[in-house]
């Protein structure tokens, strides 16, 4: 890269992204569960949401990294996995 490409890189690196604006808002909110990470910065974001009975569910997202990851279990998977995930959870108590 040249030094006016890697400025451009540089500066795209440092966006903020709400966790509003993100795929996984949505499906774990629906689910009860609150963020505790607001918002973060970078190419490749993780994201931790908690709901009332403790639980803990961490998303990736970015450039090649649509996961989660329940951090109870370490059950993990795409984000095409995790609201059918949340539905068994929550049917099994949380």
């Amino acid at each position: 890269m040249n030094p006016e490409e890697n400025s451009r890189f540089e500066a795209a690196n440092k966006k903020i992204h709400p966790v509003e604006s993100q795929w996984h808002y949505q499906i774990l909110t629906k689910h009860g569960f609150a963020p505790l990470t607001k918002d973060a910065a970078g190419f490749v974001r993780c994201y931790e949401y908690q709901h009332p009975s403790g639980r803990k569910i961490r998303a990736s997202t970015g450039a090649n990294a649509d996961w989660w990851i329940d951090m109870e279990t370490k059950k993990q998977g795409y984000w095409s996995t995790l609201d059918s995930w949340l539905d068994t959870l929550m049917k099994d108590g949380g």
